[in-house]
């Protein structure tokens, strides 16, 4: 492939959203090569609603592919997230295995889409340090949009002092706490409390919402019957 062809497709893939969240990936150029195929593949990717993909299904031989399309559910690549990870966060003694340890501590950790992680990395790194995030990694498999509230909510406490009315969190539940004494790691800590407290800390926190949609409650109850078996 000359120098001018592979230019072309950078170009012409560089706002593709797919391409964005694995472009930090030591085989992101397999994209570039298998232009057609990869595209062709994300098309069926959408139609099949399969929100779990790695990269290595993107360009992989047809038998590889056709056996995830037709497949059960969504998982992601490990190596896939842990790479997005790591080259998100600059920060002494990341690497892919540590981030890993951390996130299989998670028993649905294989089940948040890449970009889901990639926007949660985007939102947090703006009010937070890249050794928090570390430090509280597994928040990256849940909602974006409910991440954000529960941020927004616990920062105005911290600073006034006082849970907004009518938000998602009671009051009683902060009645000991020095709101103003509140970590960085603190906050994020509280925010997977709150969202796991409505689960019953099963995990279910991460089905909430996938790509801003429900997940289906037939496969929800079905993935959750192979972890349990």
């Amino acid at each position: 492939m000359n120098p001018k062809t592979v230019q072309e497709r950078l170009d012409e893939l560089v706002n593709l959203k797919e391409f964005q969240v694995l472009a930090s990936n030591p085989r992101v150029l397999y994209m570039v090569v298998h232009k057609r195929k990869m595209l062709n593949r994300i098309t069926k990717i959408q139609a099949a609603k399969k929100q779990c993909y790695s990269l290595n299904h993107l360009v992989s031989s047809n038998k590889i592919f056709n056996t995830y399309i037709n497949s059960f559910g969504n998982k992601i690549c490990s190596r896939d997230v842990a790479v997005l990870i790591c080259s998100s966060l600059h920060c002494p003694h990341v690497t892919n295995k540590s981030v890993l340890d951390k996130l299989r501590r998670h028993k649905y950790w294989l089940h948040t889409a890449l970009h889901v992680v990639n926007e949660n990395l985007l939102l947090l790194k703006k009010s937070f340090s890249d050794l928090v995030i570390y430090n509280n990694c597994q928040i990256v498999l849940y909602p974006v949009n409910e991440i954000q509230q529960y941020i927004d909510l616990l920062l105005r406490f911290r600073e006034n002092g006082k849970i907004p009315k009518h938000s998602r969190i009671e009051d009683s539940s902060f009645n000991n706490l020095e709101c103003a004494k509140l970590t960085d790691d603190q906050i994020l800590s509280l925010v997977l409390y709150e969202i796991e407290k409505k689960h019953h800390f099963s995990g279910d926190g991460i089905w909430n919402k996938l790509d801003g949609g429900k997940i289906g409650s037939t496969m929800n109850h079905r993935l959750k019957q192979n972890y349990a078996s």
